[in-house]
C-alpha cells in the first residue's frame, strides 16, 4: 500500500472517531455564561441517571455563594444546600450529590457574589460503559442506546479500514 492508501485510511478513521464522538455526547448537560456578571441562575431536570449539580467558576477572584434549591412538580422550592466558590483559596466547583429524584423532578442552582468571567452550572449523569467498558462518557442526552450504536458505528468503520488497508495493490 502506498502513501495516499495511508493518509485516505488516517482521514478516514479520524472523521469516523469525530463522529463517534460527537454521537456519544462528550461532556454533561451546562449552562455556561461568559460575561463578567454577578450573578448566575440556572433550572436543571434531574432523573434517576443523575448523580450530581455543579457549579464551578473560571477566571476570578472573588469568593462567590451558592445556593441549592429542590423544585417539585408544583415549582415550590426548598433549599437544600449551599456553600462558597473561592477559587483564589483553589475551591473554584461547588457539588450537590444528594438528590431525591424521586420527589423531585428539578434543582436550581443561584450562584452570586463578586465579578466572575465563566460559571458553569452543569447536571453530572451516572457514567455507563460502552462495549464492556468503553472509552467515552455517557451522555444524558443520548443515553446508552445511542452510545452502542455510536460504538457499533466505530467498530464496523475501523473493521472496514483494516480490512481496506490489508488488501495489497
Amino acid at each position: 500500500m502506498n502513501r495516499t492508501h495511508y493518509t485516505v485510511l488516517l482521514g478516514l478513521l479520524t472523521i469516523s472517531l469525530a463522529a463517534v464522538a460527537g454521537v456519544s455526547g462528550i461532556g454533561a448537560v451546562s449552562a455556561q455564561e461568559t460575561t463578567n456578571t454577578t450573578s448566575w441562575d440556572e433550572t436543571l431536570d434531574v432523573d434517576n441517571d443523575t448523580e450530581a449539580v455543579r457549579a464551578t467558576a473560571l477566571n476570578t477572584s472573588a469568593v462567590l455563594d451558592v445556593t441549592v434549591y429542590s423544585v417539585n412538580s408544583a415549582g415550590n422550592e426548598t433549599e437544600v444546600a449551599n456553600g462558597t466558590l473561592d477559587a483564589p483559596s483553589g475551591t473554584d466547583a461547588f457539588e450537590y450529590s444528594n438528590l431525591n429524584t424521586t420527589a423531585y423532578d428539578q434543582y436550581r442552582v443561584n450562584v452570586t457574589g463578586g465579578e466572575a468571567e465563566t460559571v458553569e452550572i452543569a447536571r453530572i449523569q451516572v457514567q455507563t460503559g460502552v462495549g464492556g467498558g468503553g472509552m467515552l462518557p455517557s451522555s444524558p442526552d443520548v443515553g446508552t442506546a445511542g452510545q452502542l450504536v455510536g460504538g457499533g458505528v466505530l467498530v464496523v468503520l475501523v473493521g472496514g479500514l483494516i480490512a481496506v488497508g490489508s488488501r495489497r495493490y
